[in-house]
């Protein structure tokens, strides 16, 4: 992902200087501003803002580190800490004139907000949502340079970031966890190869739902799809969001009659909109609707925790992958 926002921030034009810092880097040919340390920057160089794309457990140092170093505009990456005593040890630091993002970069996509009118629309017309199937496969690979998050589910952040704080279904008043199950890795201990979990979702003023959530690494794609039911009468009508499926995202409706209504959209722009946004953030101030907070991720955290998803978290087995880890060999 670091690679990733790098050669976003190669195509602003508003970014001049881009100083990378990565300890296990190894380019195939000399990068100028390339470095093992944060340290090892020159003391000339003004930092407008910070990048952060490192395994989520060294967020929390890293995170102590920049905002200690004075820089008050950062971007960091999903999700920005792994415990409740992290985001008490961070939040208290933020300066009142910083900026900060977290990447929840679905947030962006064009097909979401398409779905919410969608979703405003049949509402308004009368009809309820009677339950939502989510499937989410992603980044089914065993590099052990991926997994080292372990107890902390990653790939679900997304799912349930869109889903329990507001995107999707907007305001809500209540969730009931009424399933969990969990199957492991044989091969990567406290790691889970599938998930499926339950919910009933009260929204406000609204019959409650149910949302049934299937998660695999086992999957043979990347799309991540939100299927919405809803009924009015006899009347059924379906409405589906679908993300990073060959290269689209897309927005599908189909009505009682069978006849279906699709609105694709690029998904590779995500990034490079995500990354403008935030430029433009941090020099302007021009903040985007969608962006996550800190403040948003804090309460995030504390709602999955009450609602034991998370796991506790293995922090001496994380330790122990990192240090086992490949560096990486690619340029950028």
């Amino acid at each position: 992902m670091g690679q990733n926002i790098y050669r976003s921030l190669q195509k602003n034009p508003k970014v001049r200087n881009i100083y990378m810092v990565d300890p296990n880097c190894v380019p195939e040919e000399p990068l100028p501003l390339l470095f093992k340390k944060f340290q090892d920057l020159p003391h000339s160089a003004h930092i407008n803002a910070a990048f952060i794309a490192t395994n989520s457990v060294t967020h929390f140092d890293i995170l102590n580190f920049v905002l200690n170093s004075g820089i008050k505009n950062v971007f960091c990456e999903k999700p920005m800490c792994l415990t409740q005593e992290e985001y008490d040890g961070i939040i208290p630091k933020l300066p009142p004139d910083s900026r900060f993002v977290v990447d929840y970069i679905l947030r962006v996509s064009q097909a979401l907000h398409t779905f919410q009118k969608e979703f405003a629309n049949l509402c308004a017309r009368g009809y309820h949502l009677t339950a939502c199937n989510v499937d989410y496969g992603k980044d089914k690979t065993k590099d052990p340079r991926r997994f080292k998050d372990i107890g902390v589910y990653e790939e679900l952040y997304h799912v349930w970031d869109l889903c329990f704080n507001g995107p999707l279904f907007g305001p809500i008043e209540h969730i009931s966890v009424l399933k969990n199950i969990y199957i492991p890795d044989p091969e990567i201990k406290g790691r889970c190869i599938q998930r499926r979990f339950k919910y009933r979702i009260q929204r406000a003023n609204e019959k409650p739902f149910l949302l049934n959530l299937n998660s695999s690494f086992q999957k043979d794609h990347l799309e991540r799809k939100f299927t919405c039911f809803f009924k009015k009468d006899k009347q059924k009508q379906t409405l589906t969001l679908s993300f990073d499926k060959d290269k689209e995202d897309l927005c599908i409706r189909t009505t009682a009659s069978g006849r279906t209504y699709t609105k694709n959209f690029p998904a590779p722009i995500k990034l490079d909109t995500m990354i403008n946004d935030s430029v433009l953030y941090f020099m302007a101030g021009k903040k985007a609707p969608y962006f996550h907070g800190p403040i948003d991720s804090q309460r995030f955290h504390s709602l999955m925790t009450t609602l034991k998803q998370i796991a506790p978290l293995n922090r001496e087995s994380i330790q122990y992958r990192i240090q086992q880890s490949t560096p990486s060999t690619t340029k950028n």
